[in-house]
């Protein structure tokens, strides 16, 4: 014979099914959430800064209100979501030794682009510095503005499914066209 179960057990019961866990959702539960929600926002989280850029993790949300963790090594930055969910960010390498100078320099010469979870394109800047950059509206392409460690910078027009470049201007431009106005200096 089973003693009978308590008030609060029982309460905390009913509770559970009506309500569901008690639990908060992690990225980790949202796996293979990226096949089947679309992106609505990205953000560095984990972040430690880098010249006044946070860099760490990339974490999406969708319009439901729930998260998912895309990366886990913490050397990104700079997420951008595409009106149509798809997601880059820029990769920052480990710091290394400037050649000609006093002080560490940690390159971001690369963007990732990736649509549902998967990456489709890894696109290397023209610089070795992305200072900017952003999905044009229909999200097929997006601008690059990089520069080195000194000068001009540049901006670039890209292809999101191939990383392939469209375009090259200077940023200092006296008329650039109309997807490198928001990037010009």
């Amino acid at each position: 014979m089973m003693p009978p179960k308590s008030p609060i057990r029982s309460l905390v019961t009913i509770l559970a099914l009506v309500v569901g866990p008690l639990v908060p959702v992690h990225a980790g539960d949202q796996a293979g959430a990226e096949k089947t929600k679309v992106p609505v926002r990205a953000a560095v989280v984990d972040a430690k800064q880098w010249n006044e850029q946070p860099v760490g993790n990339i974490e999406v949300g969708y319009a439901d209100g729930t998260r998912d963790r895309w990366t886990t090594k913490g050397s990104c930055g700079q997420p951008h979501v595409a009106a149509d969910g798809t997601v880059g960010w820029t990769v920052f390498e480990p710091e290394r030794p400037a050649e000609t100078a006093s002080y560490n320099i940690r390159p971001n010469d690369t963007l990732v682009i990736c649509p549902k979870g998967k990456v489709i394109c890894r696109a290397k800047s023209a610089l070795g510095f992305i200072e900017e950059w952003g999905f044009l509206k229909d999200g097929k392409r997006f601008v690059v503005k990089s520069r080195a460690l000194h000068g001009p910078a540049t901006v670039e027009l890209m292809e999101t499914e191939t990383g392939k470049v469209v375009e090259v201007v200077k940023a200092s431009a006296d008329k650039l066209p109309a997807w490198a106005a928001p990037y010009h200096e």
